[in-house]
């Protein structure tokens, strides 16, 4: 099953139209559908003010190495999207764990996959490192 194809849409039919022969289906039809998970939102804000007072949840920055590269939160651990499956065992299911990309959407994502899996505190940080670097560190480089 493809990551982005876990989790669909709850109206979404799961039985293909009756027009198609079964050989034009797509196989991944066929798999049961998932819950859409309640991913909590962080905004950028927050978590400014939460590393400002020294708490330190864990920062899981789901982008490319090229991309962090650029720009990154220097307490974030690099774990790009397409690893997090192989890479699930490095978290701590029970800790709190805040996703950054880009702008959002590869965190949602991972968070709704995180939780999907077992864990229990995961929460996307909204705008990710572009919101970071326009609202909170203006310093930082945007691409």
């Amino acid at each position: 099953m493809g990551f982005f194809n876990r989790f669909k849409k709850q109206n979404q039919p799961t039985e293909p139209p009756n027009e198609l022969p079964p050989s034009q289906h797509d196989e991944s039809e066929d798999e049961p559908m998932q819950p859409m998970p309640q991913v909590k939102e962080m905004p950028v804000e927050q978590l400014k003010a939460r590393l400002d007072r020294g708490e330190q949840p864990l920062i899981v920055d789901v982008r490319e190495q090229w991309e962090y590269n650029l720009v990154n939160l220097p307490q974030a651990k690099l774990i790009p999207m397409n690893t997090i499956p192989q890479r699930m065992s490095e978290l701590d299911k029970d800790a709190e764990i805040i996703v950054h990309c880009h702008h959002g959407p590869r965190s949602w994502n991972v968070a709704a996959y995180l939780l999907q899996n077992g864990f229990s505190n995961v929460k996307n940080l909204t705008g990710g490192i572009d919101a970071w670097a326009r609202r909170v560190d203006r310093t930082m480089k945007t691409y």
